[in-house]
């Protein structure tokens, strides 16, 4: 179970995440972009961060772009956070929603 401070800690980069990639990154497809999750380390070296990518179709290309820009990120997160070590981010595709429009979608099926 992570710590107080951990857990702030993941709330902060959370936020400021999302402010960046908003607000810094423009997507070829025109795709919406939300962090889920943010999972940092105990020693802060390393964050995992879960994104949800709408529309699911485009997830592929969307996830490439952040790919393609995590160091601009990276870099845009260390200016902006007070903290003594800024761990290196990971980018992960949350695919929790489309699992939940499937499943929505079978049991309408099975209703009808």
């Amino acid at each position: 179970m992570p710590s107080q401070r951990i857990k702030q800690i993941n709330e902060l980069i959370k936020e400021e995440l999302g402010s960046i990639i908003n607000r810094e990154i423009e997507f070829s497809s025109g795709s919406l972009v939300t962090i889920t999750k943010v999972e940092t380390s105990p020693d802060l070296k390393h964050a995992n961060i879960s994104i949800s990518i709408l529309p699911f179709s485009q997830s592929y290309q969307a996830k490439q772009e952040i790919e393609r820009e995590r160091g601009n990120i990276q870099k845009l997160l260390g200016m902006r956070l007070k903290i003594k070590f800024i761990p290196k981010i990971h980018f992960r595709l949350d695919e929790s929603e489309e699992k939940a429009g499937h499943i929505t979608s079978l049991l309408d099926t099975i209703k009808k």
